[in-house]
């Protein structure tokens, strides 16, 4: 561990939902995130992207995540998640997913890192409405 005890693993941040649905069944979740380009003290570079990740539960939400270079630098990542016979308002949590850092990193600092890194979420009930009384959080992993 000695030549290694420097990593720690790449910085994460958890996305949430909460809010009311009205009792109206949500079918999907459309996350666009924005995160510059941070010059890192690693021994790896400079982190220059992020990824999202599904987080484990309900088999039947479809979890589709693209990236693109940010005008300016940095990363932009846009992700939709489908649950076509959808979701109730109580299980709003199929609808978590993980932010990740492209690269590992020295003492990371998920909180700071993703700070700000909401640029917009959307959701929609299965007819494809748009739902308005649901919010999305950049948080810590639990």
């Amino acid at each position: 561990i000695g030549k290694v005890g420097f990593l720690r693993p790449a910085r994460q941040a958890r996305v949430s939902v909460s809010g009311s649905t009205g009792g109206t069944l949500v079918g999907a979740a459309q996350y666009r995130f924005s995160v510059p380009t941070v010059a890192e003290a690693s021994a790896f570079g400079v982190l220059t992207a992020i990824d999202g990740i599904k987080v484990p539960g309900r088999r039947d939400v479809s979890f589709h995540r693209w990236t693109a270079a940010a005008p300016g630098g940095g990363t932009v990542l846009n992700v939709i998640m489908t649950a076509p016979d959808g979701v109730p308002g109580n299980q709003l949590s199929a609808f978590d997913m993980a932010l990740v850092a492209g690269q590992i990193a020295r003492a990371p600092d998920p909180t700071n890192y993703f700070a700000g890194s909401l640029q917009s979420a959307l959701f929609y009930s299965v007819d494809g409405s748009q739902l308005a009384g649901l919010q999305a959080q950049v948080g810590p992993v639990q």
